[in-house]
């Protein structure tokens, strides 16, 4: 992208420079000289960037929820989301993604795991993985839990 980037404002200049040199009056010139200018001083900016790159760049870690369980972060998310709307408060009060994906590892000490977060998500969540209860969307009221039968 950023190669890409270099090329397009070297393209630019290069239309600068035809344009003042069709019309031969001196103002295009001093026009096509500035823009030169500001073209390298973006370009030298651009590959310093690209050289050195900053060194507090974040990087989600890869998730550690078992493969066949990562479906079930997004569907417990969705759960998370329509309780809060529920109650009309942030879903991050609920729990966030690190805390759905600590319950989903089995970690007991995850914030769903425990108190009331266990009581009000964390159970809900464990029967949802284990079948026993199903989410489905019903109009007017967003998702809402159903009971599997033979679950």
């Amino acid at each position: 992208a950023s190669e890409q980037r270099l090329a397009a404002a070297r393209a630019e200049v290069q239309q600068a420079e035809l344009r003042a040199r069709s019309g031969a009056d001196g103002a295009a010139e001093g026009i096509v000289a500035e823009a030169r200018a500001q073209a390298d001083a973006i370009l030298e900016v651009v590959r310093d960037a690209i050289a050195n790159p900053p060194a507090d760049e974040v990087v989600a870690p890869p998730s550690d929820v078992p493969r066949d369980l990562r479906p079930a972060v997004t569907l417990v998310s969705a759960f998370v989301g329509q309780l809060a709307n529920d109650f009309d408060i942030d879903p991050s009060l609920l729990g966030t993604r690190a805390d759905i994906d600590a319950l989903l590892r089995g970690d007991d000490t995850s914030r769903l795991a425990t108190g009331w977060r266990a009581d009000l998500v964390g159970e809900t969540v464990k029967r949802l993985v284990a079948g026993e209860i199903a989410l489905a969307f019903e109009a007017g009221r967003g998702l809402v839990v159903e009971s599997r039968q033979g679950g």
